[in-house]
Protein backbone atom coordinates (compact mmCIF):
# COMPACT_ATOMS: atom_id res chain seq x y z
CA UNK A 1 0.00 0.00 0.00
CA UNK A 2 3.19 2.54 0.52
CA UNK A 3 4.35 1.83 -2.76
CA UNK A 4 1.42 2.23 -4.14
CA UNK A 5 0.64 5.71 -2.53
CA UNK A 6 4.33 6.82 -3.41
CA UNK A 7 3.60 5.85 -7.07
CA UNK A 8 0.06 8.05 -6.88
CA UNK A 9 1.91 11.36 -5.71
CA UNK A 10 4.72 10.68 -8.24
CA UNK A 11 2.33 10.34 -11.10
CA UNK A 12 0.22 13.41 -9.71
CA UNK A 13 3.89 15.66 -9.33
CA UNK A 14 5.22 14.37 -13.17
CA UNK A 15 1.68 15.86 -14.63
CA UNK A 16 2.07 19.41 -12.95
CA UNK A 17 5.38 19.25 -13.86
CA UNK A 18 4.72 18.89 -17.23
CA UNK A 19 2.27 20.94 -17.50
CA UNK A 20 4.51 23.84 -16.22
CA UNK A 21 7.13 22.85 -18.14
CA UNK A 22 5.07 22.71 -21.95
CA UNK A 23 4.33 26.38 -20.89
CA UNK A 24 7.75 27.68 -20.05
CA UNK A 25 9.87 26.12 -22.16
CA UNK A 26 7.59 24.41 -25.50
CA UNK A 27 10.99 23.71 -26.98
CA UNK A 28 11.73 21.18 -24.56
CA UNK A 29 8.62 19.36 -24.13
CA UNK A 30 8.86 19.23 -28.05
CA UNK A 31 10.77 15.78 -27.45
CA UNK A 32 9.17 14.69 -23.59
CA UNK A 33 6.37 13.32 -22.33
CA UNK A 34 2.83 15.55 -22.92
CA UNK A 35 0.43 15.81 -20.20
CA UNK A 36 -1.53 12.97 -22.11
CA UNK A 37 1.11 10.32 -21.75
CA UNK A 38 1.38 11.00 -18.35
CA UNK A 39 -2.44 10.72 -17.64
CA UNK A 40 -2.78 7.72 -19.81
CA UNK A 41 0.62 6.66 -21.44
CA UNK A 42 1.93 3.31 -20.68
CA UNK A 43 5.49 4.96 -20.92
CA UNK A 44 8.39 4.37 -18.54
CA UNK A 45 9.09 7.97 -16.66
CA UNK A 46 11.76 9.02 -13.99
CA UNK A 47 14.98 7.90 -12.86
CA UNK A 48 16.59 4.62 -12.06
CA UNK A 49 15.67 4.71 -8.54
CA UNK A 50 11.90 4.80 -9.93
CA UNK A 51 12.00 1.79 -12.09
CA UNK A 52 10.68 -0.89 -9.14
CA UNK A 53 8.07 1.73 -8.49
CA UNK A 54 6.10 0.90 -11.49
CA UNK A 55 3.02 2.92 -12.13
CA UNK A 56 -0.17 1.36 -11.51
CA UNK A 57 -1.64 2.32 -14.91
CA UNK A 58 0.87 -0.22 -16.33
CA UNK A 59 -1.11 -2.98 -14.81
CA UNK A 60 -3.31 -4.48 -17.86
CA UNK A 61 -6.08 -5.73 -14.98
CA UNK A 62 -6.44 -1.76 -13.95
CA UNK A 63 -8.19 0.48 -15.36
CA UNK A 64 -8.81 3.20 -13.34
CA UNK A 65 -6.51 6.08 -12.98
CA UNK A 66 -4.88 6.05 -9.68
CA UNK A 67 -6.33 8.36 -7.15
CA UNK A 68 -4.49 11.52 -6.94
CA UNK A 69 -4.33 11.66 -11.16
CA UNK A 70 -7.98 11.37 -10.49
CA UNK A 71 -8.31 13.93 -8.28
CA UNK A 72 -6.12 16.33 -10.19
CA UNK A 73 -8.79 15.49 -13.65
CA UNK A 74 -11.52 16.26 -11.44
CA UNK A 75 -10.20 19.92 -10.16
CA UNK A 76 -8.69 20.73 -13.99
CA UNK A 77 -11.90 19.94 -15.63
CA UNK A 78 -14.05 22.10 -12.71
CA UNK A 79 -11.37 24.85 -13.45
CA UNK A 80 -11.69 24.28 -17.41
CA UNK A 81 -15.57 24.46 -16.86
CA UNK A 82 -15.39 27.67 -14.64
CA UNK A 83 -12.92 29.66 -16.61
CA UNK A 84 -12.86 28.38 -20.59
CA UNK A 85 -15.70 29.07 -22.55
CA UNK A 86 -15.02 26.49 -24.60
CA UNK A 87 -15.25 23.66 -21.92
CA UNK A 88 -18.80 25.12 -20.68
CA UNK A 89 -20.18 25.33 -23.83
CA UNK A 90 -19.35 21.89 -24.18
CA UNK A 91 -20.66 20.67 -20.80
CA UNK A 92 -23.83 23.05 -21.77
CA UNK A 93 -24.31 22.17 -25.00
CA UNK A 94 -24.56 18.22 -24.13
CA UNK A 95 -26.94 18.80 -21.12
CA UNK A 96 -29.34 21.07 -23.36
CA UNK A 97 -29.05 18.10 -25.93
CA UNK A 98 -29.74 15.38 -23.82
CA UNK A 99 -32.72 17.34 -21.85
CA UNK A 100 -34.25 20.03 -24.08
CA UNK A 101 -37.17 21.54 -22.28
CA UNK A 102 -37.12 18.96 -19.43
CA UNK A 103 -37.95 15.61 -18.53
CA UNK A 104 -41.59 14.16 -17.63
CA UNK A 105 -42.28 10.94 -16.15
CA UNK A 106 -45.34 8.98 -15.99
CA UNK A 107 -46.84 5.59 -14.91
CA UNK A 108 -49.28 3.55 -15.28
CA UNK A 109 -50.66 3.48 -12.20
CA UNK A 110 -52.49 6.28 -10.41
CA UNK A 111 -50.97 5.48 -6.68
CA UNK A 112 -47.72 5.24 -8.11
CA UNK A 113 -47.89 8.33 -10.01
CA UNK A 114 -49.05 10.39 -6.65
CA UNK A 115 -46.06 8.88 -5.09
CA UNK A 116 -43.79 9.66 -8.09
CA UNK A 117 -45.07 13.45 -8.13
CA UNK A 118 -44.57 13.95 -4.61
CA UNK A 119 -41.55 12.91 -4.96
CA UNK A 120 -40.73 15.39 -8.48
CA UNK A 121 -42.49 18.18 -6.68
CA UNK A 122 -41.24 18.14 -3.09
CA UNK A 123 -39.60 21.81 -2.87
CA UNK A 124 -36.58 20.03 -0.91
CA UNK A 125 -35.97 17.98 -4.38
CA UNK A 126 -36.67 20.73 -6.92
CA UNK A 127 -36.52 17.96 -9.44
CA UNK A 128 -37.74 20.13 -12.41
CA UNK A 129 -34.45 21.84 -12.52
CA UNK A 130 -31.81 19.55 -10.42
CA UNK A 131 -32.54 16.87 -13.43
CA UNK A 132 -30.42 19.66 -15.32
CA UNK A 133 -27.48 20.18 -12.74
CA UNK A 134 -27.60 16.04 -12.51
CA UNK A 135 -26.88 16.10 -16.65
CA UNK A 136 -24.51 18.81 -16.05
CA UNK A 137 -22.34 16.99 -13.27
CA UNK A 138 -22.00 13.72 -15.10
CA UNK A 139 -20.60 14.88 -18.09
CA UNK A 140 -18.22 17.62 -15.95
CA UNK A 141 -16.96 14.70 -13.63
CA UNK A 142 -17.93 11.49 -15.24
CA UNK A 143 -19.84 9.80 -12.31
CA UNK A 144 -22.45 11.03 -9.86
CA UNK A 145 -23.13 9.31 -6.23
CA UNK A 146 -26.87 9.92 -5.51
CA UNK A 147 -27.51 10.01 -2.05
CA UNK A 148 -31.35 9.26 -0.59
CA UNK A 149 -32.51 10.25 2.55
CA UNK A 150 -35.93 8.53 3.88
CA UNK A 151 -38.13 9.14 6.36
CA UNK A 152 -39.08 6.59 8.68
CA UNK A 153 -42.28 8.42 9.58
CA UNK A 154 -44.49 9.37 6.45
CA UNK A 155 -41.89 7.63 3.64
CA UNK A 156 -40.77 10.58 2.06
CA UNK A 157 -37.46 10.47 -0.20
CA UNK A 158 -34.79 13.15 -0.59
CA UNK A 159 -31.85 13.02 -2.56
CA UNK A 160 -28.44 14.84 -3.00
CA UNK A 161 -25.36 14.85 -4.11
CA UNK A 162 -22.31 13.87 -3.07
CA UNK A 163 -19.30 15.46 -4.42
CA UNK A 164 -17.40 12.74 -6.60
CA UNK A 165 -14.24 13.98 -5.55
CA UNK A 166 -15.01 12.75 -1.93
CA UNK A 167 -15.65 9.04 -2.85
CA UNK A 168 -11.75 7.73 -2.40
CA UNK A 169 -13.10 4.15 -2.65
CA UNK A 170 -15.58 1.99 -4.07
CA UNK A 171 -15.69 -1.69 -2.91
CA UNK A 172 -17.47 -4.26 -5.41
CA UNK A 173 -18.30 -7.62 -6.05
CA UNK A 174 -15.00 -9.75 -6.01
CA UNK A 175 -16.87 -11.99 -8.48
CA UNK A 176 -18.64 -9.05 -10.15
CA UNK A 177 -16.79 -5.25 -10.63
CA UNK A 178 -20.14 -4.23 -11.82
CA UNK A 179 -21.95 -4.64 -8.74
CA UNK A 180 -20.64 -2.15 -5.90
CA UNK A 181 -21.58 -2.80 -2.39
CA UNK A 182 -20.39 0.37 -1.01
CA UNK A 183 -18.57 3.46 -1.00
CA UNK A 184 -16.06 5.00 1.14
CA UNK A 185 -16.30 8.95 1.61
CA UNK A 186 -13.06 10.50 3.06
CA UNK A 187 -13.15 12.43 5.65
CA UNK A 188 -14.47 15.94 6.12
CA UNK A 189 -12.61 17.49 8.87
CA UNK A 190 -14.70 19.13 11.72
CA UNK A 191 -17.58 20.76 10.24
CA UNK A 192 -19.76 24.14 12.04
CA UNK A 193 -21.66 22.02 13.60
CA UNK A 194 -18.87 20.60 15.97
CA UNK A 195 -17.13 23.96 16.07
CA UNK A 196 -20.44 25.77 17.56
CA UNK A 197 -20.55 22.49 20.05
CA UNK A 198 -17.33 21.84 21.67
CA UNK A 199 -19.06 18.65 23.04
CA UNK A 200 -19.44 17.53 19.59
CA UNK A 201 -15.70 18.20 18.47
CA UNK A 202 -13.63 15.39 18.13
CA UNK A 203 -16.53 12.75 18.84
CA UNK A 204 -17.48 11.40 15.46
CA UNK A 205 -15.46 8.55 14.07
CA UNK A 206 -15.87 9.75 10.50
CA UNK A 207 -13.90 12.89 11.06
CA UNK A 208 -10.87 10.74 10.91
CA UNK A 209 -12.03 7.52 9.30
CA UNK A 210 -14.50 8.81 7.04
CA UNK A 211 -17.63 7.13 6.56
CA UNK A 212 -18.97 3.76 4.10
CA UNK A 213 -22.29 4.05 2.41
CA UNK A 214 -23.87 1.10 1.40
CA UNK A 215 -24.64 0.80 -2.39
CA UNK A 216 -28.28 0.65 -3.60
CA UNK A 217 -29.92 1.55 -0.89
CA UNK A 218 -28.36 5.00 0.64
CA UNK A 219 -26.00 5.40 -2.36
CA UNK A 220 -26.28 4.76 -6.09
CA UNK A 221 -23.57 5.45 -8.71
CA UNK A 222 -24.12 6.59 -12.36
CA UNK A 223 -21.04 6.62 -14.64
CA UNK A 224 -20.26 7.57 -18.13
CA UNK A 225 -16.86 7.24 -20.10
CA UNK A 226 -15.78 4.13 -18.82
CA UNK A 227 -15.38 0.32 -19.78
CA UNK A 228 -17.36 -2.85 -17.96
CA UNK A 229 -14.03 -3.41 -15.55
CA UNK A 230 -13.86 0.54 -14.18
CA UNK A 231 -14.77 1.61 -11.30
CA UNK A 232 -14.60 5.29 -11.87
CA UNK A 233 -16.14 7.59 -14.69
CA UNK A 234 -14.04 9.60 -17.00
CA UNK A 235 -15.30 13.72 -17.53
CA UNK A 236 -16.56 14.27 -21.07
CA UNK A 237 -13.27 17.02 -20.78
CA UNK A 238 -10.60 14.35 -19.37
CA UNK A 239 -9.10 13.79 -23.23
CA UNK A 240 -9.76 17.37 -24.36
CA UNK A 241 -8.27 19.33 -21.43
CA UNK A 242 -4.31 19.57 -22.56
CA UNK A 243 -5.88 20.86 -25.97
CA UNK A 244 -8.41 23.36 -24.11
CA UNK A 245 -5.37 24.87 -22.10
CA UNK A 246 -3.34 24.79 -25.41
CA UNK A 247 -6.11 27.06 -27.53
CA UNK A 248 -6.25 29.09 -24.53
CA UNK A 249 -2.91 29.97 -24.19
CA UNK A 250 -2.75 30.37 -28.01
CA UNK A 251 -5.24 33.07 -27.90
CA UNK A 252 -3.61 34.81 -25.12
CA UNK A 253 -0.59 35.06 -26.64
CA UNK A 254 -2.45 35.95 -29.93
CA UNK A 255 -4.42 38.77 -28.40
CA UNK A 256 -1.01 39.72 -26.60
CA UNK A 257 0.40 40.30 -30.36
CA UNK A 258 -2.70 42.19 -31.14
CA UNK A 259 -2.50 44.29 -28.45
CA UNK A 260 1.04 45.71 -29.50
CA UNK A 261 1.00 45.04 -33.24
CA UNK A 262 -0.13 48.61 -33.68
CA UNK A 263 1.70 49.84 -30.81
CA UNK A 264 5.07 52.57 -31.94
CA UNK A 265 7.59 54.72 -30.32
CA UNK A 266 8.54 58.20 -31.62
CA UNK A 267 12.79 57.57 -32.61
CA UNK A 268 14.03 61.17 -32.57
CA UNK A 269 17.78 61.74 -33.76
CA UNK A 270 19.73 64.97 -33.14
CA UNK A 271 22.50 65.37 -35.33
CA UNK A 272 25.79 66.90 -33.92
CA UNK A 273 24.02 67.59 -30.51
CA UNK A 274 26.19 67.05 -27.46
CA UNK A 275 25.20 65.58 -23.89
CA UNK A 276 23.85 68.71 -22.69
CA UNK A 277 21.33 69.12 -25.89
CA UNK A 278 20.53 65.49 -25.38
CA UNK A 279 19.51 65.44 -22.04
CA UNK A 280 17.68 69.08 -22.63
CA UNK A 281 15.78 67.17 -25.40
CA UNK A 282 14.75 64.68 -23.16
CA UNK A 283 13.31 66.68 -20.62
CA UNK A 284 11.70 68.50 -23.35
CA UNK A 285 10.12 65.12 -24.76
CA UNK A 286 9.32 63.59 -21.47
CA UNK A 287 5.36 63.50 -22.32
CA UNK A 288 5.16 62.40 -26.12
CA UNK A 289 3.19 64.46 -27.79
CA UNK A 290 -0.83 64.07 -28.17
CA UNK A 291 -1.83 62.35 -31.94
CA UNK A 292 -2.60 64.92 -34.41
CA UNK A 293 -0.35 67.37 -32.68
CA UNK A 294 2.30 69.53 -34.97
CA UNK A 295 5.90 69.18 -34.30
CA UNK A 296 8.18 72.17 -35.48
CA UNK A 297 11.90 71.56 -35.57
CA UNK A 298 14.92 72.02 -37.82
CA UNK A 299 16.79 69.88 -40.00
CA UNK A 300 18.84 68.94 -36.92
CA UNK A 301 16.34 66.58 -35.51
CA UNK A 302 14.54 63.73 -37.31
CA UNK A 303 11.27 62.42 -35.94
CA UNK A 304 10.40 58.48 -37.06
CA UNK A 305 7.60 55.98 -35.89
CA UNK A 306 8.96 52.72 -35.03
CA UNK A 307 6.97 49.60 -34.90
CA UNK A 308 7.77 46.09 -33.89
CA UNK A 309 7.11 43.69 -36.96
CA UNK A 310 4.55 41.82 -35.41
CA UNK A 311 2.28 39.54 -38.13
CA UNK A 312 -0.46 38.83 -35.99
CA UNK A 313 -2.18 37.49 -39.12
CA UNK A 314 0.14 34.66 -40.09
CA UNK A 315 -0.84 31.93 -37.47
CA UNK A 316 -4.97 31.74 -38.38
CA UNK A 317 -4.23 28.06 -39.21
CA UNK A 318 -2.89 27.25 -36.15
CA UNK A 319 -5.47 28.48 -34.85
CA UNK A 320 -7.71 26.47 -36.66
CA UNK A 321 -5.84 23.46 -36.36
CA UNK A 322 -6.45 23.57 -32.14
CA UNK A 323 -9.73 24.10 -32.79
CA UNK A 324 -10.48 21.55 -34.47
CA UNK A 325 -8.38 18.90 -32.76
CA UNK A 326 -11.35 20.33 -29.59
CA UNK A 327 -14.53 19.69 -31.78
CA UNK A 328 -12.85 16.18 -33.16
CA UNK A 329 -12.38 15.09 -29.09
CA UNK A 330 -16.13 16.49 -27.91
CA UNK A 331 -17.69 15.37 -31.19
CA UNK A 332 -19.51 18.50 -32.31
CA UNK A 333 -20.06 19.72 -35.67
CA UNK A 334 -17.08 20.50 -37.13
CA UNK A 335 -18.95 23.27 -39.17
CA UNK A 336 -20.68 24.49 -35.85
CA UNK A 337 -16.97 24.88 -34.05
CA UNK A 338 -15.35 26.35 -37.12
CA UNK A 339 -16.96 28.93 -39.27
CA UNK A 340 -19.36 31.51 -38.21
CA UNK A 341 -23.64 30.50 -37.95
CA UNK A 342 -24.12 32.43 -41.58
CA UNK A 343 -20.87 30.40 -43.08
CA UNK A 344 -22.15 27.22 -41.76
CA UNK A 345 -26.09 27.48 -43.35
CA UNK A 346 -23.81 27.77 -46.41
CA UNK A 347 -22.10 25.39 -46.29
CA UNK A 348 -25.21 23.07 -45.09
Amino acid sequence: MEGSGAAGRSEGSEGVEGRIAEQVNPALMATNLSQEDYYWGRLATGTEEDYYWRRLSDDFTFKDVVPSTYLELHNQCYEAWNANPLAAAIIEMTTSFVLGKGVLIEAGQRKVQRVLNDFWDDPANRMEERVYNICQELALYGEIFVRFYVNRYDGTVKMRMIDPSLIDQIESDPDDIETPRRFHRRPLGQTVADMADPGRAGNEVGETEGEWFTAGSEVVQFTINKVSHAKRGRSDLATLLPWLRRYKDWLTDRVRLNKYKSVFLWDVQLTGADKKTIDRKRMEYSYPPEPGSVIIHNETEKWSAVQPGIHANDASEDGRAIKLMVAVGAMFPICDMMFPPEECQRLS
